[in-house]
């Protein structure tokens, strides 16, 4: 009977110490110590699970870092429309820029296991007079297929001309 009455002692400090330990956390206010920005575009090979613009406080709450002005990107290559068919050669690790050889709506096709996208994903039908972005990021063959979207064909005006077809092969060493 008094192994009972300390056993129920005991575990009733115990729950009120729990308690008091959770309202503690509950009620404090950590700060996080912020980690530092990465300076490369991350690998192709593994998907974050947290977007890169996005950090994970002390508390269960999503925060967005603020944004800045985009710095321009650097390209190692230019592919211009005198570039379409004809081998291009690179290294993995480098930058290509294909420019657009209109203000056009494109479709665009190429390997993602050879190259990564740079350009925005809202940008790849119209980049704008920068064009598309990519790295170079495992040695292979692709090929930068752009074709053009057709305007829709309205009335009793001319229709636009048709769609444009660019292909712009590339080799990458490693």
């Amino acid at each position: 009977m008094r192994e009972n009455k300390f056993f129920r002692l005991r575990l009733s400090e115990l729950a009120i110490g729990l308690m008091l330990s959770l309202l503690l956390a509950a009620c404090s206010t950590a700060t996080p110590t912020p980690s530092p920005t990465p300076s490369r575009v991350p690998s192709h090979t593994a998907t974050p699970s947290v977007l890169p613009s996005q950090i994970l406080t002390s508390t269960p709450t999503l925060a967005a870092l603020p944004t800045t002005a985009a710095t321009p990107i650097r390209a190692d290559v230019v592919l211009s429309l005198a570039q379409h068919q004809q081998e291009t050669t690179v290294k993995v690790g480098q930058i290509l820029n294909v420019q657009s050889p209109s203000d056009l709506s494109w479709n665009i096709g190429y390997r993602s296991e050879i190259l990564l996208a740079l350009t925005p994903a809202d940008k790849l039908k119209q980049p704008g007079t920068e064009g598309w972005f990519f790295r170079v990021i495992a040695p292979g063959n692709t090929t930068i297929q752009l074709e053009s979207i057709a305007p829709p064909c309205l009335g009793p005006m001319p229709c636009p001309p048709n769609i444009m077809r660019l292909q712009f092969p590339i080799k990458a060493l490693p």
